[in-house]
């Protein structure tokens, strides 16, 4: 048999067809290698980031707050932050810092957008309650609460007290006394969690309360208990001070009521009107004793 004769034409035709498979095979060869590239710039990325948060969130459980925003900072600012996806923990996290800090304005913006991505973050209505709770913005710190304690089996201990004990001074302000003593109450079952600062003004105000409403003796109780933290302004302890120095004086122990008169007068943060009624009540005090 006489073999088939290949034209030239047909030689080239064979040529262009495998030049064609080469370059198909090798556009998909660098294809691919681009691919693994952004992948692997991506997972760089994305470890980038991690380690940053992570650095974080180490700097927060130590208290490191200005280190916990320098390095979450970095997360948020990792480049290109497409590819980023801690995001939202990232914003939570600094907002808390800041929050640590002292910096309201802040803490209350990282806050926000936190939550607008993530409405399921029940510790950040806790905190921008308070927030709001120190900004005298106090409809909008009740609401937030009541979005927290909806869910108060996902708060800390420190949160329900803090959430409680915001609530019972916003319902003083509006003297709703009621709903302020069953606050304080709840805010007390959680007082080792809370500042000495807290507790303590929680029995300063019920003490307010019970003065007014003339339970004597359960004002001595709470203002006792209110004096023993140390922690007031001079104007606030004289009153309570002042107010026990009353209690003596009804019960008739005026030995006690001018002893507890001259503390509280020897702190000099009384008001002009309250150190008359006392220097009245301490002259009508000696005047029974006989000491004139």
């Amino acid at each position: 048999m006489t073999p088939k004769t290949v034209s030239n034409k047909e030689l080239n035709q064979a040529r262009v067809r495998i030049s064609r498979r080469i370059l198909g095979i090798g556009i998909i060869m660098i294809l691919v290698l681009i691919v693994a590239a952004v992948a692997a710039a991506i997972l760089a990325v994305r470890r980038t980031e991690t380690r940053r948060l992570e650095t974080g969130r180490s700097n927060i459980a130590s208290g490191n707050w200005g280190a916990a925003v320098a390095a979450l900072d970095q997360a948020l600012n990792t480049w290109p932050d497409i590819v980023n996806q801690h995001r939202t923990a990232a914003t939570a996290l600094r907002g808390l810092a800041y929050y640590q800090l002292g910096d309201r304005e802040a803490a209350m913006a990282d806050f926000e957008e936190a939550l607008e991505a993530d409405p399921d973050l029940v510790d950040l209505y806790a905190y921008r309650a308070d927030l709001y709770y120190q900004l005298g913005e106090y409809k909008a710190a009740l609401k937030d609460s009541e979005n927290a304690l909806e869910h108060g089996e996902l708060l800390s201990d420190h949160l329900l007290g803090l959430l409680h004990a915001d609530q019972a001074e916003i319902y003083l302000s509006q003297n709703l006394v009621e709903e302020f003593m069953d606050e304080s109450d709840a805010a007390f079952e959680y007082s080792s969690t809370l500042p000495d600062e807290s507790i303590a003004q929680l029995y300063a105000s019920r003490a307010q309360v019970t003065f007014k409403a003339g339970n004597m003796e359960q004002n001595f109780a709470e203002s006792q208990a209110a004096l023993d933290y140390e922690v007031f302004s001079d104007d606030i302890r004289a009153g309570l001070l002042a107010n026990q120095a009353v209690i003596y004086y009804q019960e008739g122990l005026l030995d006690l009521a001018l002893e507890k008169s001259d503390a509280a007068l020897d702190i000099d943060g009384l008001s002009v009107e309250s150190q008359g009624d006392l220097l009245l009540m301490r002259a009508d005090a000696r005047f029974q004793m006989g000491d004139l």
